[in-house]
């Protein structure tokens, strides 16, 4: 894995990120699992494997796309009906004729974030902040990513089943599968600082602390939102990955023509794969990123599995969204053998 440790280890250097977890798999065996670098900078703090990670809007996927498909398979909500037919009349968005497939695929016309619900004082203030939201109807039907429209999607699954989206992820997915530190949270469930990578330096004034979500928005929200919140380790984010694989949803790897015609599946980016046949990603891989420096690709072609767990922003907010999108970008393109030499 020479040249992965290297492109790895250039980008600590270069300072897009002090610590890093790679995990790579392919046909269910894992080819690589390392960590690199440091929680924060400091020669004494050096990261080690199973460390948590704060996923940011890798929660889009992983908790509010695949509750969403569940309950969808199952029956309990269908993506092709309108919103209206699910949220309470107080919500504005109700009146424009958006589907839940729609928040679902970043085309329901909503702004990318919203300033009301993100500096609201308490969870209620949040809540009537979200119910005031409207799409732009010259929008509607355009992709545009929207932190906003998968918040909502998140309330329609806890309004349906009258559970919290924390409580209803952990009935659906991270219980069955056994996991333990895939969670919301962390911190008020078990999990002690010193095991959570850190995304920024400590600010109690402007929230931002170790094991609580960088996301501000998702921290208006009791830190428990469809657009983050979630937090996991590189290992467990691989089940759950791998179960998506093994089950191959159409509507998450955007095969189901209703969604073919889309840049984005539900819940996910679909990846412009190089044309190498020796490349990691195929043709079909999809994947998501976070703001704090996390990454999941899957690839049902060449049944690759990618996770890649960083704290960019633990250096910078934004200065660094440059360096990141080239390793990345890189790191995607890397040769198969290459990468497992």
């Amino acid at each position: 894995m020479r040249v992965l440790d290297g492109l790895v280890r250039s980008h600590i250097v270069g300072g897009t990120f002090p610590g890093a977890e790679i995990l790579l798999a392919r046909r269910g065996e894992i080819l690589h699992h390392q960590a690199y670098g440091t929680f924060d900078g400091r020669e004494n703090s050096l990261l080690s494997l199973r460390r948590v990670w704060d996923l940011a809007s890798v929660t889009k996927p992983i908790v509010t796309a695949n509750l969403a498909v569940k309950l969808h398979r199952e029956g309990e909500i269908d993506l092709f009906a309108p919103v209206a037919d699910y949220l309470p009349s107080t919500y504005l968005i109700n009146h424009f004729g958006v589907s839940l497939l729609d928040l679902a695929l970043h085309r329901a016309g909503l702004a990318p974030t919203s300033d009301t619900v993100r500096n609201a004082k308490t969870v209620d203030d949040a809540q009537q902040a979200l119910m005031g939201i409207a799409p732009r109807r010259d929008k509607i039907g355009q992709t545009q990513y929207s932190c906003v429209g998968y918040i909502l999607l998140g309330a329609i699954l806890s309004h349906v089943t009258g559970k919290p989206l924390d409580q209803l992820f952990g009935e659906k997915v991270s219980r069955p599968l056994g996991l333990k530190q895939t969670l919301f949270n962390p911190l008020q469930n078990g999990v002690v600082p010193r095991d959570i990578v850190p995304t920024s330096p400590n600010d109690s004034e402007k929230g931002y602390l170790r094991g609580v979500v960088n996301d501000t928005t998702a921290r208006a929200m009791n830190r428990v939102s469809g657009n983050a919140g979630l937090f996991s380790t590189a290992d467990e984010l691989y089940k759950i990955a791998a179960l998506m694989l093994a089950e191959r949803d159409p509507l998450l790897f955007g095969t189901d023509e209703r969604v073919t015609g889309n840049s984005r599946t539900v819940g996910f980016e679909r990846i412009l794969a190089a044309p190498d046949k020796q490349s990691l990603l195929l043709d079909g891989a999809i994947g998501h990123t976070g703001h704090t420096g996390t990454a999941l690709y899957v690839c049902p072609q060449s049944q690759t599995i990618l996770v890649a767990l960083t704290n960019r922003s633990y250096v910078s907010p934004r200065e660094n969204l440059h360096q990141m999108h080239a390793f990345r970008q890189a790191l995607c393109e890397l040769d198969v053998l290459e990468a497992a030499a």
